[in-house]
């Protein structure tokens, strides 16, 4: 009896640890939906609020076409995109000033190859829809724009509660330190031009699942480091004590990839524009913000950049990590 005991409790604690460990591997087997957005503002342009920048409206349709190198379980969805078009987003792409002539009609079903699928406004949104999301990217090309006191406290909100929010510069995005991030955090493209600095070789945005090889990390990004980095909101020093430093540029000292755990998420940001190497050379129109921004998207996804498809893949499994359980 007391062997048949210990046979049973040994089964028992077998069953547990088993299921232990399969809630921490499940998604590696099963279909994970990622949810994501490019998140738009149209409150930096302060004297035309339909003229909004979304540089890499097609991010995540690539990562989510590029099958070789997608893990399995990812797929790629908003979970607030629109189902057709309605007269916002019409409106919104007109004052993209797209020259392709190849705009959207009134109540076309709206997919995934659309610029407009991916598209979630701030201004619209609830910071209750915001946390739902795993990845929320921000990037812009604009000199001091200001966040808004109530987007502040969205992002804030959407971060704690799990979200893991990724801002970058898409070359020459500033911000108003009289209306900044929800971090002490700003862009900086002055200075001497430097190398990259590997600060934290084991961190899991370079080495989970990719573990990107050093000729890897030097090619980040379209803008190769040259002297951009990350800064504090006054441009005086390094950011937030929150991102921790993963990539230095040499010549200013200062962060080109940081990160962070804030609440029960995290906070990415990156200087180096790996959004443009992902989204600009895939094809499709020039809608006013360069390679790839006009209303749907090219489909040579095998000419993305396969170090910053990584990078970003690896951005999402860190965000995957921790929050699950924490929430």
């Amino acid at each position: 009896m007391r062997y048949m005991t210990r046979v049973i409790w040994i089964a028992i604690l077998g069953s547990m640890i088993q299921a232990v460990w399969g809630g921490s591997f499940v998604y590696s087997t099963q279909r994970r939906e990622v949810k994501v957005c490019n998140l738009i503002f149209p409150g930096f342009v302060q004297n035309d609020p339909l003229a909004y920048e979304n540089p890499d409206p097609y991010l995540f349709y690539v990562l989510d076409r590029r099958t070789d190198l997608k893990p399995l379980n990812m797929e790629f969805v908003n979970p607030l995109a629109p189902t057709r078009v309605t007269a916002a987003v019409i409106n919104r792409w007109q004052a993209r000033m797209d020259r392709t002539g190849q705009g959207y009609q009134l109540g076309q079903p709206v997919t995934k190859n659309m610029g407009c699928y991916w598209e979630v406004d701030i201004t619209t949104a609830s910071a209750d829809a915001l946390a739902q999301f795993d990845l929320i990217f921000i990037t812009n090309h604009r000199n001091n724009v200001k966040f808004r006191a109530e987007d502040r406290e969205k992002l804030r909100r959407a971060a704690d509660g799990g979200a893991t929010v990724w801002i970058e510069d898409c070359g020459n995005f500033t911000i108003d330190p009289n209306f900044p991030f929800f971090l002490d955090m700003n862009f900086r493209s002055q200075g001497a031009v430097g190398t990259t600095v590997v600060v934290s070789p084991n961190h899991p945005v370079l080495t989970t699942p990719y573990t990107l090889t050093w000729q890897e990390i030097a090619e980040l990004g379209e803008k190769a480091r040259g002297n951009f980095h990350i800064t504090n909101v006054d441009r005086t020093g390094p950011p937030d004590p929150v991102l921790v430093p993963i990539l230095n540029n040499s010549g200013s000292g200062l962060p080109y990839l940081a990160a962070g755990q804030f609440g029960s998420g995290f906070v990415v940001a990156s200087a180096g524009d790996s959004g443009c190497e992902i989204n600009d050379y895939v094809g499709g129109s020039n809608g006013g913000f360069g390679g790839n921004s006009g209303p749907y998207s090219g489909e040579l996804v095998a000419l993305a950049r396969a170090e910053d498809l990584k990078l970003v893949y690896n951005i999402v499994s860190w965000g995957f990590a921790s929050p699950t359980f924490q929430k």
